[in-house]
């Protein structure tokens, strides 16, 4: 089975962009067309953090503000505020926390691979009175 990837960027509300690998298929299933409003998925575990740009592999990097630590015994999640109310947690390790000298206020980058977002077609809420054709005015 060879299905055709394809490769989307989303802006965000932010002002920053996303690039997702899907498939055509799931483009032409869910009718996405330029300009369609989609949300984005991406597991805390699949994000990395770097506080200094470098060369990457990963086509996805956002950046931001750190906005929270919660700190688990071996283990932290680091919400990252990207602007305009949007943000991700990142999943790391305390000893990266630490390399990476993470505050509350500090700058950072999360990097993630086009493969490890998936996107979801927002669905238009549905009419809430009883039409009696294909649409309701």
């Amino acid at each position: 089975y060879n299905e055709e990837n394809v490769e989307v960027d989303v802006k965000l509300d932010c002002s920053q962009s996303v690039t997702i690998s899907t498939t055509k298929t799931f483009i032409e299933y869910h009718h996405l067309k330029i300009n369609s409003r989609v949300e984005i998925l991406v597991e805390s575990n699949d994000i990395i953090l770097m506080n200094k740009d470098v060369a990457s592999s990963a086509r996805n990097s956002l950046k931001g503000k750190v906005a929270d630590i919660k700190e688990t015994p071996g283990n932290a999640i680091i919400t990252l505020d990207i602007g305009q109310g949007l943000s991700l947690k990142a999943h790391i390790t305390t000893a990266s926390l630490r390399k990476l000298s993470l505050k509350v206020g500090v700058k950072a980058t999360a990097l993630f691979k086009a493969f490890n977002a998936t996107l979801f077609p927002v669905k238009p809420k549905l009419c809430n009175r009883i039409c009696h054709s294909s649409t309701c005015a």
